[in-house]
């Protein structure tokens, strides 16, 4: 109830124009809808009548689909609005993909695109390969615990996520995606070009193979029904 008391009051206050990048208001109101959908089962039938557009809204994944001049400007500003390291892990993943269907020629592998800032309804990822349902989430300095000097002693499966991250990875996970966690430290160990790849690779077989055999499954079920409906 004091969920739902919060949410009523704050929305209507909040105007639909509020953009930005990680941490921005606009995002830290997505994930908060978000997780009270999620995670306390919050509808929007519960919430005051001047809420409730903003909420939906919030939760409603929207993507560019208009013109092509419209869209590349769309893309420009969703590229700028990237961070260094973020930028680096974009470009060795474009170029993984694109290496990696050649390589896996006649196999059950789904072809895949990295993309920027990919709308779920949660949050818009800033890294996605939605074709596999996965979602790169680049630690920065400013999204980790604990001083810039003492964050390349950390290990990679203790990371220590500052609120906001921590909360957008626990709810992509909720929503069916697998997250990737490349922390600025680990990406910065890595020598060159194809140790990143390397390491990218290893990372995404699971998710390749995961999203394939769901492909498959699909296809065997449309089969079956098709075969036990002529």
């Amino acid at each position: 109830a004091l969920l739902v008391r919060g949410l009523s009051a704050l929305l209507p206050l909040q105007t639909s124009e509020m953009l930005g990048g990680p941490g921005s208001s606009n995002e830290q109101l997505r994930l908060a809808a978000a997780a009270a959908q999620l995670e306390f089962g919050v509808q929007s039938s519960e919430l005051e009548p001047a809420a409730v557009h903003r909420f939906e809204t919030l939760l409603q994944s929207k993507r560019v689909v208009t013109c092509e001049d419209v869209k590349s400007t769309q893309e420009k500003a969703n590229w700028e609005s990237l961070r260094s390291y973020e930028r680096s892990v974009y470009s060795a993943l474009d170029r993984l993909l694109r290496e990696w269907s050649p390589a896996t020629a006649g196999r059950e592998v789904l072809p895949a695109t990295v993309e920027v800032l990919y709308p779920t309804p949660a949050c818009n990822v800033r890294l996605a390969i939605p074709s596999w349902r996965v979602a790169v989430q680049v630690g920065c300095r400013e999204d980790l615990f604990g001083r810039p000097r003492q964050a390349s002693d950390l290990a990679v499966d203790h990371l220590l996520w500052q609120p906001l991250p921590a909360l957008r990875i626990r709810l992509l996970t909720r929503l069916g995606w697998h997250v990737l966690e490349v922390p600025f430290f680990e990406w910065r160990r890595l020598a060159d070009g194809p140790e990143q790849r390397q390491f990218l690779r290893s990372q995404l077989r699971g998710p390749a193979a995961a999203a394939a055999e769901a492909v498959a499954k699909r296809r065997r079920r449309r089969q079956n029904s098709v075969s036990t409906h002529p």
